[in-house]
């Protein structure tokens, strides 16, 4: 499972109170992946608590890091 079907099943279980995605219409399993995919887009930029979370760390370049992940999150579907 993709984090963008991730995201959009647990909105679907939000709004209902229940697991039911696989017995939504699929123009609705549609819309949720399409504003899972917003707020995934939204979070593309890493906060500044963040990077300083990040700082110290051995990985040096942690804000493309975090761009590429949601990057390729993205483009999983």
């Amino acid at each position: 499972m993709t984090p963008i079907e991730a995201a959009a099943r647990a909105l679907a279980k939000h709004r209902s109170g229940v697991d039911d995605f696989d017995e939504l219409d699929k123009s609705v399993q549609e819309t949720l992946k399409a504003e899972a995919r917003a707020v995934l887009a939204a979070t593309r930029e890493p906060s500044d608590t963040m990077l300083d979370a990040a700082h110290g760390n051995e990985h040096a370049d942690w804000d493309a890091g975090w761009r590429a992940m949601i990057d390729a999150a993205l483009g999983e579907g």
